[in-house]
């Protein structure tokens, strides 16, 4: 799926409700400082979790209260969505999927356009109960004095189902159709219509149908699970150094990891190797991390001749810029531009909150 706008209501400085429009592979937020650039930033991540709105964060003398959502999001559904709900009646014409959070932190969707529950069975119940109420197969069965089952109570029955215009059926009523499913399964004439003796089943069935969710939920699963996360990409997600020293390292930077990731390097790995003094696996290591950025940046970095590359000294991993020249580079000797590519392009890592983009584009202030 794909962000198309977000509305943002309440939200530090933004009192009254303000809609962007991000529908682009890139946003730039241009303005200058104190205007709300990163608080927009910061309103889309609030949507990764389901944390309250911290009063501070509300803008003042704003007429909200807990129920407002101070942002929305309008996503368009591609179909690659659209396959992944196609197990799920009605959701082929399916087109957006609207998320709100409330400052409590409830959040909340819409379907555009709507998916209800197919109640075509539960009127055809109905058609089936009525018809068959007067039947004289059904005599024994519902002519028994002081029964609960008569002829009057499944013409309630067939009415009940016929006014239900709820998606989600009252546990009384779908009690009712077990128990007449059950009263149902009497001995019944040989001659007795086929619409008649499928009516037990029917019954008992249509209540385990009703029982399960109605579209919107299962719809609102699958699509929690695709919807887009915001990563707020900030120093610590952007700020490479020169080298790392390893044995030290407990918590690695959010740019070190995004590094490693891209090169396909288990730091932890490459660390143990280190210690335990292992360097033919220290050297193949290096050896498989190197070859993947290259092929990385050969494929994607615009200015060829370069790549990030690097070596290790002692417990030292050092990062360089090699060019096709043999020339190398300290990474602060090259472009803010370069170190950000590599950072941008890495596999990021949601547990950095000062991390923003978003899936098949990104937002920049």
């Amino acid at each position: 799926m794909r962000l198309v706008s977000a509305t943002i209501h309440g939200y530090k400085r933004f009192a009254e409700p303000s809609t962007l429009r991000v529908d682009g592979n890139i946003t730039a937020l241009v303005g200058p400082n104190e205007v709300g650039k990163t608080s927009i930033l910061r309103a889309l991540a609030h949507t990764n979790d389901t944390e309250p709105f911290a009063a501070s964060e509300l803008s003042r003398g704003a007429d909200i209260d807990e129920g407002t959502p101070p942002v929305v999001l309008r996503f368009l559904l591609e179909a690659q969505d659209i396959e992944a709900l196609s197990e799920i009646p009605g959701t082929a014409e399916l087109r957006w999927y609207t998320l709100s959070k409330t400052v409590d932190g409830t959040t909340t969707f819409k379907l555009s356009p709507p998916v209800r529950r197919d109640v075509s069975g539960r009127v055809q119940l109905a058609k089936d109960l009525r018809r068959a109420a007067p039947h004289r197969a059904l005599r024994e069965l519902l002519d028994e004095p002081d029964s609960d089952f008569g002829r009057a109570a499944m013409i309630t029955l067939a009415e009940a189902l016929e006014a239900a215009d709820q998606e989600d059926l009252p546990e009384e009523l779908l009690e009712s159709l077990e128990e007449w499913g059950t009263h149902l399964r009497g001995d019944l004439p040989e001659n007795t219509p086929k619409y008649i003796l499928a009516l037990p089943d029917a019954l008992s069935d249509r209540a385990t149908s009703e029982r399960e969710d109605r579209p919107t939920v299962a719809i609102g699963r699958v699509l929690q699970s695709r919807r887009p996360r915001f990563l707020l990409f900030g120093d610590a997600a952007r700020s490479l150094e020169n080298s790392y020293e390893l044995s030290e390292i407990e918590s690695p930077s959010t740019a070190l990891l995004n590094l490693a990731g891209l090169a396909g390097l288990d730091l932890a790995e490459l660390a143990s190797a280190l210690r335990d003094e292992r360097r033919g696996e220290v050297h193949g290591l290096r050896d498989k991390a190197n070859l993947r950025l290259r092929e990385y940046f050969e494929e994607h970095w615009r200015q060829t001749g370069l790549a990030v590359e690097l070596a290790v000294s002692g417990t030292d991993l050092e990062l360089y810029v090699r060019e096709t020249n043999g020339n190398y580079w300290q990474l602060d000797e090259r472009s803010d531009g370069l170190r950000w590519f590599v950072a941008r392009h890495g596999p990021k890592h949601e547990d950095n909150r000062e991390q923003s983009g978003c899936g098949g584009g990104g937002v920049l202030e």
